[in-house]
């Protein structure tokens, strides 16, 4: 049950982080509109759920 919660916080934080790492990059790029920075959003969001997983397999080493 831990491996879930860890699983969780993880990708809690690592979303949050590829999210505005995507925010970053689009508005650097010029891309201003509010549907350029969702797609950031939910790319950097999609993008967190496969690295959760291989922090928390890392960490807890399975």
């Amino acid at each position: 049950m831990t491996h879930i919660y860890l699983f969780v916080i993880l990708q809690a934080v690592t979303a949050a982080v590829l999210g505005g790492v995507g925010i970053v990059a689009v508005l650097v790029l010029g891309f201003v509109s509010a549907q350029a920075i969702l797609i950031a959003i939910g790319v950097g969001f999609a993008l967190s759920i496969p690295i959760a997983l291989v922090l928390r397999n890392r960490l807890t080493g399975k």
